[in-house]
């Protein structure tokens, strides 16, 4: 798809093949196959298709820290790092600390992420406390909105 290689070699009567398109965009996308016979002969064929995919909001997956872990404000710093669902669309993830009286303050920000992956060293404790890491994601075409938190414990 889009000169991306998605599949595998297929054998057999059946010639299907399966594919998820949740790493795709709603818009046009090249579809291309290409058939080998027992005497190397070549084929191929493209096709133009138009997805209609659903929106799925993006989550984190958390690496660390642990939900409900409690640190030492000598154990700084901290790594904090999680795994999107997608970087899509996605203009910027912004690595928050939420505290219990509702305030919050952006401990690192990516723009326009191309990797899954996201990593932060937190340098500088915050006082002892009930705290919670959250990501909040600002996506092309929606509101930023926050997606999976970890409370965390600092004494």
């Amino acid at each position: 798809i889009d000169d991306a290689y998605i599949g595998k070699s297929l054998s057999g009567p059946s010639f299907q093949f399966s594919y998820h398109a949740s790493d795709l965009e709603s818009g046009f996308h090249t579809l291309k196959a290409k058939a080998l016979d027992d005497l190397l002969n070549e084929g191929t064929e493209d096709r133009l298709l138009n997805f209609q995919l659903p929106h799925e909001a993006v989550s984190a997956a958390f690496v660390g820290p642990q939900p409900n872990a409690s640190y030492y404000r000598s154990s700084f710093p901290l790594t904090i790092a999680a795994y999107l669902s997608s970087v899509n669309r996605v203009k910027s993830v912004a690595v928050v600390l939420r505290r219990a009286n509702g305030t919050e303050d952006a401990l690192a920000t990516f723009d326009y992420p191309t990797e899954k992956y996201v990593e932060i060293k937190w340098e500088t404790p915050p006082p002892a406390g009930v705290y919670e890491i959250a990501f909040r994601i600002d996506e092309e075409g929606f509101s930023p909105y926050y997606t999976n938190s970890a409370p965390i414990f600092i004494q």
